[in-house]
C-alpha cells in the first residue's frame, strides 16, 4: 500500500475521491435524462443517495467514517471535498421539481 500510497493523507484522499466520484456519476445518470418525469427523477436520485444495496452501503460507512474522524482530525476535515456538493445535489432536485409535468 505504502508503493501507492506513500502517505496517509495520499490513501484518505485517494480512497475518498474514489466514493465522491462513484456517487456523482451515478447522481448524473437520472439526472440526464431531460424526457423523463422529473418527480421519478427525483426519486431515482434520492434512491441513489440510500444505502439500499453493498457497494451503496459501503459508500456510506466510508462517507460517516471520514465525517467522524475529521470532527478531531482537521486534516481529515480538509479532505471532506467540494462543500457545494450537497448544494448542486439541491439545486438539481430543485430544477426537476420546478419542470412542468407531462
Amino acid at each position: 500500500v505504502q508503493y501507492h500510497f506513500p502517505t496517509r493523507r495520499d490513501l484518505l484522499t485517494d480512497a475518498l475521491e474514489a466514493v465522491v466520484h462513484g456517487v456523482r456519476d451515478r447522481l448524473a445518470l437520472p439526472a440526464a435524462r431531460a424526457d423523463a418525469d422529473p418527480g421519478r427523477t427525483v426519486v431515482a436520485i434520492l434512491r441513489e443517495l440510500v444505502p439500499l444495496d453493498a457497494p451503496r452501503r459501503r459508500e456510506t460507512a466510508v462517507m460517516v467514517a471520514f465525517a467522524a474522524a475529521a470532527v478531531h482530525e482537521p486534516e481529515l476535515a480538509a479532505l471532506q471535498g467540494d462543500p457545494g456538493a450537497v448544494e448542486a445535489i439541491l439545486d438539481t432536485l430543485s430544477q426537476l421539481l420546478a419542470r412542468p409535468r407531462a
